[in-house]
């Protein structure tokens, strides 16, 4: 609901050349560190990263909207 933390893989079915995670709400930011293998900058809403799925870091890239 309002104010909540919406964590949301964007990516369609099948194989891709990476991955598409959007993040948005209060504790977005915080979220995405912990997931990432790399947090997101501050200072942008988008960022390249992997996140780590199975053991295997699996490139992505990351909208964080707080």
């Amino acid at each position: 609901m309002l104010g909540d933390t919406i964590y949301a893989i964007a990516t369609p079915p099948g194989a891709a050349a990476r991955g598409i995670l959007r993040l948005s709400g209060p504790d977005s930011l915080e979220a995405a560190s912990r997931v990432l293998v790399a947090p997101p900058p501050l200072s942008r809403a988008t960022a390249e990263s992997a996140v780590v799925i199975l053991g295997r870091a699996v490139p992505c890239v990351v909208l964080v909207m707080p």
